[in-house]
């Protein structure tokens, strides 16, 4: 069995409050034990395999896009993660989910390929990477013996960068002349 995500988007509480108590553990209950209670081996079930299902589809979706982290601080992920999560438990020993369930997976995994075709932004999460590209205008100055290709701060792109630029801090200080 694979290992545990370190990233899960949604709990058991999260799953229980969707299908209710009773209706996990008449889920959960594989061996038809006293009271319908399921053993920790049949918790575990949810627990791991499918609050990970449920995460890892996830990934596959939006991972091309966003960071785990910010996936962890969205309301619709963690949404489409109960539903994914309920849906599998309910699936998990062949019987079909509830006819509402299954609407709104169908629904949720539409809006899925749409943010992974790049179709559909998350409001509530930060992009992996700009959507725009990186630019910066340069000039060649010919006072440096190396790095003579500097970056013209004021009319190139301000935003966060990957990599690092050559800048000409002296200019910045004192004056920077037009090119």
């Amino acid at each position: 069995m694979p290992t545990a995500l370190a990233t899960l988007y949604c709990t058991v509480a999260e799953v229980e409050a969707c299908l209710s108590v009773v209706g996990v553990d008449e889920r959960l209950n594989d061996s038809g034990g006293p009271g319908g209670t399921p053993t920790g081996t049949e918790d575990n079930y949810l627990a791991i395999q499918g609050l990970n299902y449920a995460a890892s589809r996830i990934n596959m979706y939006c991972l091309a896009h966003y960071s785990k982290g910010s996936l962890a601080d969205s309301q619709i992920v963690n949404q489409w993660a109960v539903c994914i999560a309920a849906r599998w438990l309910s699936k998990r020993r062949g019987n079909p989910a509830p006819a509402g369930l299954e609407e709104d997976y169908k629904e949720m995994m539409e809006e899925l390929k749409e943010v992974k075709r790049g179709n559909l932004d998350l409001n509530d999460v930060a992009l992996r990477e700009p959507a725009w590209p990186y630019w910066s205008n340069m000039k060649v100055d010919t006072r440096y013996r190396v790095n003579q290709s500097r970056v013209v701060r004021r009319t190139s792109e301000d935003s966060p960068m990957d990599y690092a630029q050559k800048i000409d801090r002296m200019a910045q200080i004192l004056s920077e002349p037009d090119y």
